[in-house]
C-alpha cells in the first residue's frame, strides 16, 4: 500500500541489513531528524541520479531502502551524528521538496525469492559465495595483505545482501543489485560482478571500485 515517507538523497546506496553512519549538518536534515527521530522508518534513503546531495535538490533513482534509526547524537550547534540500518525496499511513485527536504509517495517492494526452485536458489547462493571468496583471494594478492572475512548468512536472501554490501563496486552496481526484482536475479548479478571484479584484478591489478576494500566512514550531508 502506498505511503508517504521523507526521503534522503545520497551518493551512497543503503542496502537491507546494512548499517550506515551519517553526519547531518544541513538545516533541512537537522529539521528532518528532529521531527522523525522517534518514527520507524526514520526516512528512506535513495541514490542521487543527477545533482549534488548537499545544497541542491537532486534527481533520484526511484528504488530506495527504508532506514531505521539505530543511534543518534546531537551537537550543541544542532548538527547530528546518526547510524541507520537498511530495512525494506520501496519504489518512489512521486516526490516533492515542499517541506525543504524531499518527501515521496512510496510503494513497498518486499524481497521475493523468485520462481526458481528453492534448491536452485540455494545453489546460486553457494556459487555467489564461492565467486566472492575467489575475488577476495585475488584482492589479497593485489594489495599484499589479508582481507578480513565475516561469516555469510546461510539463507540465500541474507547471503545475497551481505555480499552485495561487501563487494567493493561503484554505486551504480550497488543500485542495480538493490533493484534486482528477486533474490535469484540478485544472486545471478552478484556472480557476474564477482567474476568481473576478479578478472579486473588479475588482468590489471585493480578492481572496478575506486577505493580499496571493506571500510566505513561518515557520509556527510
Amino acid at each position: 500500500m502506498a505511503e508517504l515517507l521523507p526521503l534522503f538523497p545520497l551518493g551512497t546506496v543503503l542496502l537491507p541489513g546494512m548499517y550506515l553512519p551519517l553526519h547531518l549538518f544541513e538545516e533541512r536534515y537537522r529539521r528532518l531528524i528532529a521531527e522523525r527521530r522517534h518514527a520507524d522508518p526514520v526516512f528512506g534513503i535513495v541514490l542521487t541520479r543527477r545533482g549534488r546531495e548537499v545544497g541542491e535538490n537532486p534527481e533520484i533513482h526511484d528504488t530506495g531502502v527504508a532506514a531505521t534509526l539505530v543511534a543518534a547524537g546531537e551537537y550543541a550547534d544542532g548538527r547530528w551524528d546518526v547510524i541507520v540500518q537498511g530495512g525494506e525496499r520501496f519504489r518512489v511513485l512521486d516526490g516533492n521538496w515542499d517541506k525543504g527536504y524531499m518527501t515521496g509517495t512510496i510503494d513497498w517492494l518486499g524481497d521475493p525469492a523468485g520462481e526458481d526452485a528453492p534448491d536452485r536458489i540455494a545453489a546460486l547462493a553457494d556459487t555467489a559465495a564461492e565467486q566472492f571468496e575467489r575475488f577476495l583471494k585475488a584482492l589479497e594478492r593485489a594489495v599484499g595483505e589479508e582481507v578480513p572475512r565475516q561469516p555469510l548468512p546461510e539463507d540465500p536472501a541474507g547471503r545475497a545482501w551481505a555480499i552485495s554490501h561487501r563487494l567493493p563496486v561503484e554505486s551504480w552496481d550497488k543500485q542495480r543489485l538493490l533493484e534486482s526484482p528477486t533474490t535469484a536475479h540478485r544472486l545471478n548479478d552478484l556472480i557476474a560482478m564477482c567474476r568481473r571484479e576478479h578478472d579486473l584484478l588479475v588482468n590489471t591489478g585493480i578492481g572496478g571500485a575506486a577505493g580499496g576494500y571493506a571500510g566505513s566512514g561518515f557520509s556527510p550531508n
